[in-house]
């Protein structure tokens, strides 16, 4: 498995249960899951509360660093069971770089209140690791698999100004090619 590779993490509600999901892990591209588990998230006006405090404007750096960390911790406690940590942990030792791309379902939305991007697994947040990354997408997106081809060389064009004169209007300015 090495170069990079993407699991992806489909969260679903149980159906007839408001704090009950399941969790079914693939590596994308396959329809064969590699693993799955159940979870339960209160989603209740605590949770908003601990995600809220989060973000406290005047706290100290260590501290709201803590914080963070802490709450990501206990994320990652809810949805790495031994089963899918060690399937996580086997994709980080034998790939470059492995992505986590957090999949859920409709019926399951509340839960993208949370800020997935603080899982931490007890050395790293996943979403800012060395080797690993997170993204998200809705369950319901395809993923476009046959993206067009770019020519090269890439060109970007960019308008560069001095200052700002009038509203909305640059004084002076260059194109980059």
């Amino acid at each position: 498995m090495t170069g990079a590779s993407t699991l992806e993490f489909h969260i679903k509600a149980k159906e007839g249960t408001l704090n009950a999901f399941t969790l079914e892990v693939f590596q994308r591209g396959s329809s064969q899951p590699l693993g799955n588990t159940s979870f339960d998230y209160d989603l209740s006006f605590l949770t908003e509360y601990d995600v809220s405090n989060l973000d406290s404007g005047n706290v100290e750096p260590g501290i709201r660093f803590e914080k963070l960390k802490r709450f990501g911790m206990n994320l990652y406690d809810r949805l790495f069971t031994k089963e899918i940590g060690d399937l996580w942990g086997k994709f980080k030792e034998t790939g470059d770089f492995v992505t986590l791309c957090i999949r859920i379902s409709r019926e399951a939305e509340r839960l993208e209140l949370l800020p997935w991007e603080t899982l931490h697994d007890g050395r790293e947040f996943i979403a800012a690791g060395a080797c690993t990354g997170l993204t998200r997408l809705p369950l319901d997106i395809d993923i476009k698999r046959d993206l067009p081809v770019l020519s090269y060389p890439l060109k970007m064009k960019n308008r560069l100004g001095t200052k700002m004169s009038g509203v909305g209007r640059m004084s002076k300015g260059i194109t980059i090619v």
